[in-house]
């Protein structure tokens, strides 16, 4: 008996070392209100789970209790989600292949966009109001290609520490769309990996993949030009620039865009400003 217990301990051990790592990347956070909300989770929603679903023609509600995809992973199948304060300072500090392959990654490449992690200005009312507009129709300081290429950077140093030839991706939503600019375009610059050296399987979920468009020609217009909170990456005429090698993001309007939602957001405030004055 003790035998067969080793045996099956054994195959369970050999299961888990030949499971290769899963890195998660999270979908479109909106302007940088919403990105400061979504860097708040340690785990950028993936740990989320549900208790609602939908079966059968009527669409009515069912009560069904899903623990969510990262703990599903870690109770079912073996996998480890390893922490420690920080994730990838976790990854630095390791020595090479001495982390776990059959392990979760997050990556977190809203963080370097999020206010959060910075000491709140010093402003009067009327600069905390026009930072509250600013920050609501604006996602500054996210950069799709800049996001792909870290997380060609990440993949590199996950595949470095667990020892793991390839590294399964798992995307929702624009987190697809950040893979394959990463698998599309940034593989193909300086000398870098190919995709198919990098990765075994790569999943996507409520990916636009072939852009949002609408049938108004003037929406179309509206979201390149100005782009609210970020939303032109989904134009189908921005994408192919950060999708295709030797392709370049068009920032036509873009200039336009930002000055007139500097006035909007002015106007706005001297209107609220009037109001409150005695």
């Amino acid at each position: 008996m003790a035998e067969r217990a080793a045996e099956r301990a054994g195959s369970v051990l050999g299961d888990v070392m030949d499971r290769l790592p899963i890195v998660y990347v999270r979908g479109y956070a909106g302007p940088t209100a919403g990105i400061d909300v979504a860097v708040d989770d340690p785990f950028y929603g993936f740990n989320h789970g549900g208790t609602h679903v939908r079966v059968g023609g009527d669409g009515d509600p069912l009560f069904y209790q899903f623990e969510g995809p990262l703990l599903r992973l870690m109770t079912d199948e073996g996998y480890r989600l390893l922490v420690r304060g920080d994730q990838h300072q976790y990854l630095f500090d390791a020595n090479d292949g001495t982390v776990p392959r059959a392990s979760l990654w997050v990556y977190r490449f809203y963080d370097q966009a999020a206010t959060t992690f910075m000491p709140p200005p010093h402003e009067n009312v009327i600069g905390r109001l026009f930072r509250r507009v600013h920050q609501r129709v604006t996602a500054d300081g996210f950069d799709i290609e800049a996001a792909a290429a870290s997380l060609y950077d990440l993949i590199t140093l996950i595949r470095r520490k667990t020892g793991a030839a390839k590294v399964h991706l798992v995307a929702h939503s624009m987190g697809g769309l950040v893979v394959r600019c990463m698998m599309q375009k940034i593989c193909f610059r300086n000398g870098r990996e190919p995709a198919r050296e990098l990765v075994a399987k790569f999943f996507t979920y409520g990916t636009p993949h072939g852009g949002i468009a609408f049938q108004l020609d003037a929406l179309d217009w509206a979201e390149q030009a100005f782009g609210p909170a970020g939303a032109d990456i989904f134009a189908p005429e921005k994408m192919y620039g950060y999708l295709v090698p030797g392709a370049t993001l068009t920032d036509r309007g873009r200039r336009f865009a930002v000055a007139l939602g500097i006035i909007v957001a002015l106007i706005a405030i001297a209107a609220l400003a009037a109001t409150l004055a005695p």
